[in-house]
Formats: structure tokens, C-alpha cells, sequence
């Protein structure tokens, strides 16, 4: 089992906060709410191999992935970043 020390950097962002921070990164959203790239192609989770849709997205600490927020997504995060 992956061990996980540091649950401090997940941290909550109101919908408006996030839709800044997207666009600071160079994303943004299309017409469905899907987040998508400079060339408009919808961000695939790398995890899910699912669309992004805006009120599910994460992004996470330290880096510009975009996932899908769900337990599979989460938990293969901290298994390939987190774990010791």
C-alpha cells in the first residue's frame, strides 16, 4: 500500500480561483465545460482516460496535470508520485 506523509498540498480551490488558475496554465473551457488545451483539444485524465469536465478537475500540486477527481485518479496519483 502506498504510503502518503503529506496531504497538506491538496488543497480546496473555489470554482472562480480554479478557472483563474487554468487559464494561468494555458487552459480553458469548452462550450460542454470540459477544459481544454491552447489548441482546444479537451484534456484527457491520465488516469481515467476520460474528458475533464471543469467541476471534476484537479490540479495538482506542484505541476500542471489535470485529472479527473475520483478515488481511481486519486489514488493512482499518490501511488505514482507519493509513495516512498
Amino acid at each position: 500500500m502506498a504510503k502518503v506523509d503529506n496531504f497538506k498540498e491538496f488543497v480546496y480551490i473555489d470554482p472562480q480561483k480554479k478557472m483563474i488558475l487554468l487559464k494561468a496554465l494555458g487552459y480553458d473551457l469548452d462550450a460542454r465545460g470540459f477544459v481544454v488545451d491552447n489548441t482546444r483539444r479537451r484534456v484527457i485524465c491520465k488516469y481515467t482516460r476520460r474528458p475533464v469536465h471543469f467541476n471534476e478537475a484537479s490540479i495538482l500540486p506542484g505541476s500542471t496535470v489535470i485529472i479527473n477527481t475520483n478515488p481511481v485518479s486519486l489514488s493512482s496519483y499518490i501511488e505514482e508520485y507519493l509513495e516512498n
